[in-house]
């Protein structure tokens, strides 16, 4: 019934209809005419309602492949001793004593005891891998864990009450064994509610099925080698997630009491992260070191893969699942956890300093008396890039960025290469002659049959020798190859033209290579905006609770310039702040576009550019870049502003910390994981600018998003400034008579 719905759909008439189905018809199992069959189905929804065909067709295909599959799994399960006894015969495989031979013995033998399990057709694996597979609510998790942490065991380490706790009776080992219950309990409880919400959702969505069938009945777990229903599977993907969860809280306790500062614990926490995707993500299964591959937090969370892939790790050259080096580890990772973390807390806060500490703390008194200033804005200078260590951070991206330099040649393949150097000969705007070249290429090419016959019939009549044969034949032949290199030039060329034609614009040749590299690259501007944003974090949310931590802020505030002028030269330097460090984060990559790839024609419209090509802007390529690094300063202004005054509402810097991970990180997360739709409502579209201005075909959406992110600016300016101040408009009034008063006041006046 398809294949007539479709030939009739293309007005193939009847008669060949017929032609063609009716030796089809006598060959199946059932022997049916071509009348008959339209007969049959004469009356049936089929013939009428397309979709319902195609969702039955659909549906047909789907249980026919299930069907293929629990009919080929016991041949599967048998092929595995065969395989083994292949891989034995190979003399590197068949080594006594080594990992390979005792994996290839070990392997058959954990699914012997699968060989005869009955499978069942049913709903597919849509429905569990949709549910257990869901990154977002492991991120949720992982941000309640991080958030829980801070204020179990930052806060009153920032509010200064741990001295006052640990001077207690219980204020030791108690006290962080009541911590650690209570962190316990609740990330156990979000777990159970995030979890057990997410698969009560995908079973309303999708329908499990048959929860007695065997999980292998899903070909999703055809390498799974437990003997699991998918009723146990779901009760094992909840209490495996809940340990998880709770060792991950006790490797995040452990780092947030071994690190005293905020900063430090932060940036600890991001190379831990960090490193533990890197090797999730990079070392190969096979590997002789996947033990970092699957001994991971990130390997951990992968509930699904965890039981259903096979896999052994090379332990001393012995195989071990990894499912059950894992629950091992699960056990081993909690004890060290727990036994770091009392031990950190009972030990830490010592307040003696080493000798060498003070001989360097009364070096640094002496040279800031002899290099001291009275100058505020420097003294806040001094505070933020010295005392708060952003001169450190300045240098360790300088050194990042340079080593994100490349200075080797631009490998690429054949055709591309073949591309680019006819791009780069055309190189600028269109012209007469540039068209003639192309439309002369294009004969050349179509020439080639001709060509090629002419010198076979010279050569058959004896009019060259056999050596220019081969040397025309070669040139021709090296020439043909360049053909799929000339169709991308000649479609870029139909590009030009129809530019031309439809707007008026008189484009030139821009490489590819070289556009793509610094304008459609949309995953990495959201991986330099996710480094941004975490080293933003790291330098500015100190600049304001470093005055609330001991209540200094009331000793400025009580000074002439202690409200207002202050409040401005911080948020002046936060500013300088994040500009260099934008500076820094993109510098490289526009360093590599002028090494490595050469945008020739910097003066040409933006639109030569195919992803710009409905842009209302009337820019060249280059005014286009300084727009569009000009609207990410403002944009990073806007983020330093809101952070400054979330840094105000909650005056400790842990607190402001987290929150401000939260604003920036986690949208960028979600985009990188495929949830784009974010973009617009966050700091997103900052970073990834290049690609909407490529989506719009006005300005209009970028100007009501920026409009949105200057007002977000100039209200947390106004607020975080009243915040600070106490009230603004009596801070700037004050301001004023307090100058005039200096300046046209009484002679003591003038004498102070």
């Amino acid at each position: 019934m398809s294949i007539i719905k479709n030939l009739r759909i293309g007005k193939i008439p009847e008669e060949a209809i017929e032609e063609q189905l009716s030796p089809v018809l006598n060959l199946s199992s059932t022997s049916i005419s071509y009348n008959e069959l339209l007969e049959k189905y004469a009356d049936s929804r089929y013939m009428e309602d397309n979709s319902y065909l195609d969702d039955c067709l659909a549906s047909f295909a789907l249980l026919n492949s299930q069907l293929k599959y629990i009919l080929s799994y016991p041949d599967f399960i048998d092929s595995m001793a065969e395989k083994a006894e292949n891989m034995r015969s190979v003399s590197i495989f068949n080594k006594k004593g080594t990992f390979s031979y005792r994996n290839i013995i070990k392997t058959p033998h954990d699914f012997s005891h699968l060989k005869d399990i009955q499978l069942k057709l049913g709903d597919d694996d849509t429905g569990i891998l949709s549910a257990t597979q869901f990154k977002f609510t492991d991120m949720s998790i992982a941000a309640i864990i991080f958030l829980l942490c801070v204020y179990i065991f930052l806060m009153e380490k920032e509010s200064g009450l741990i001295t006052m706790t640990k001077a207690a009776k219980n204020g030791h080992t108690p006290v962080i064994l009541s911590k650690l219950a209570v962190l316990t309990f609740t990330i156990t409880f979000f777990s159970f509610i995030f979890y057990g919400s997410i698969l009560f959702i995908g079973n309303r969505l999708y329908e499990f099925g048959d929860l007695s069938r065997y999980v292998q009945s899903m070909s999703y777990f055809r390498d799974c080698s437990f003997l699991l229903t998918v009723k146990e599977f779901i009760l094992l993907f909840i209490f495996t997630k809940i340990i998880v969860t709770v060792l991950t809280s006790f490797v995040f306790a452990a780092i947030f009491n071994i690190f005293s500062k905020p900063k430090l614990i932060y940036l600890v926490l991001t190379v831990f992260v960090g490193l533990s995707y890197i090797c999730h993500t990079f070392i190969h299964p096979a590997s002789y070191i996947n033990t970092l591959k699957y001994i991971n937090l990130f390997s951990f969370f992968d509930v699904s893969a965890l039981y259903g892939e096979y896999s052994n790790i090379n332990f001393f050259g012995f195989p071990i699942s990894k499912t059950h080096a894992s629950l091992y580890m699960f056990l081993v990772l909690i004890v060290i956890t727990v036994s770091l973390t009392i031990y950190a807390y009972i030990k830490n806060y010592t307040f003696s300093n080493s000798i060498l500490q003070k001989l360097l703390n009364r070096f640094s008194i002496k040279r800031k008396r002899i290099a001291g200033t009275t100058s505020l804005f420097m003294h806040e200078a001094y505070k933020v890039f010295i005392s708060n260590k952003v001169i450190l951070i300045f240098f360790a991206v300088l050194i990042i960025g340079y080593q994100n330099i490349d200075t080797s040649p631009l490998l690429m393949p054949k055709d591309t290469a073949v591309y680019k150097g006819y791009v780069d000969s055309l190189a600028g705007e269109l012209t007469e002659e540039k068209e003639e070249f192309i439309q002369a290429e294009q004969k050349r090419f179509d020439n080639i049959p001709s060509e090629l016959q002419k010198l076979r019939n010279s050569y058959k009549d004896g009019l060259i020798d056999e050596a220019f044969y081969k040397e025309e034949l070669n040139k021709i032949t090296l020439f043909a190859e360049k053909r799929i290199g000339f169709e991308r030039l000649k479609k870029q060329y139909q590009y030009l033209v129809s530019l031309k034609k439809e707007k008026d614009i008189n484009g030139s040749f821009i490489c590819e290579l070289s556009s793509s590299y610094i304008f459609n690259n949309r995953s990495r501007d959201l991986y330099n905006g996710l480094f941004y944003s975490f080293l933003l974090v790291l330098c500015l949310t100190n600049i304001f609770p470093m005055e609330y931590k001991n209540d200094m802020v009331r000793v400025c505030k009580s000074t002439y310039n202690g409200r207002l002028r202050l409040f401005a030269y911080k948020g002046i330097i936060g500013c300088i702040t994040a500009v260099f460090l934008m500076v820094f984060v993109n510098m490289p990559y526009y360093i590599n576009l002028l090494i490595r790839y050469d945008i020739k024609t910097w003066t040409a419209p933006i639109q030569s550019i195919s992803i710009f090509k409905n842009s209302v802007l009337s820019i060249n390529i280059l005014y286009f870049v300084i727009l569009d690094n000009l609207f990410r300063i403002a944009g990073c202004i806007a983020i330093t502003a809101l952070i400054f005054l979330i840094s105000l509402l909650v005056k400790k810097q842990s607190v402001c910390m987290s929150v401000s991970t939260v604003i920036l990180g986690l949208p960028l997360i979600m985009s990188l994981a495929g949830i784009s739709s974010v973009d617009c409502y966050t700091f997103n579209s900052v970073f990834v600018l290049f690609s909407s201005f490529s989506k719009s075909s006005n300005m209009i959406g970028i100007i009501v998003y920026y409009v949105l992110v200057m007002g977000l600016l100039v209200l947390s300016a106004i607020w975080g400034a009243n915040i600070y101040s106490g009230n603004l408009l009596e801070s700037i009034a004050g301001f004023h008579s307090k100058h005039r008063s200096f300046c046209y006041g009484n002679g003591r006046d003038k004498r102070l």
